[in-house]
């Protein structure tokens, strides 16, 4: 191995090392507590993951969480999905998802050119206000550590390479007074067609 390519190896390793730091725990279920950042990480190649990386080239990520227990300080939080590759050592931003309840929120990435699957470092999900400026140009790591909100997010699915379904877009929230109310409004339809019949 020549002198370019052993540099270059070390400040890649060096910059993985300095990504691993500023991620939460590698978890699929976590709960969070007010003075800390929503940052929920499930797939960290020098950590333990609980997501598995496709064996064809990524083009798209699209991953689900369920929110429960939501309580907070602030009427909302806004996050963002992020994923790391180490081709152009990048770190690619779904749109913002406004987290405002309980409920399922699902994220989606579109990559500008597809890369292969050995060099997916990172996929999270984060307050986009505790993200540092290297992942978002509107964070503010530096000076806020709290995301302000109690809250149990669990990975429901990650999928690559998967377009969001007809009616799904990117973002969506189904929390789950909005769910009840849906039912709640199937259920009096029910009844007054049984009446009219």
């Amino acid at each position: 191995m020549n002198l370019k390519k052993l540099t270059a190896a070390f400040l890649s390793a060096a910059m993985c090392f300095g990504c691993v730091s500023a991620f939460a725990e590698n978890t699929d279920d976590y709960e969070f507590d007010k003075d800390e950042p929503i940052d929920f990480c499930v797939y960290n190649i020098w950590a333990e993951n609980f997501v598995t990386a496709p064996t064809a080239d990524i083009k798209t990520i699209k991953m689900t969480v369920d929110v429960t227990g939501f309580d907070a300080d602030v009427d909302a939080v806004n996050t963002k999905l992020y994923s790391r590759e180490s081709v152009t050592w990048e770190t690619h931003a779904s749109d913002i998802v406004t987290i405002n309840g309980d409920g399922t929120y699902t994220y989606f990435i579109s990559f500008d050119e597809a890369f292969a699957p050995d060099k997916l470092c990172t996929i999270y999900i984060k307050d986009v206000l505790v993200a540092l400026t290297d992942e978002d140009p509107d964070g503010q790591g530096a000076d806020i550590k709290e995301s302000k909100a109690h809250m149990n997010m669990k990975l429901v699915s990650c999928e690559f390479n998967k377009e969001p379904s007809a009616g799904e877009n990117a973002g969506d929230a189904a929390p789950a007074a909005y769910l009840a109310a849906l039912v709640a409004i199937a259920g009096i339809a029910m009844v007054a067609s049984k009446k009219k019949a």
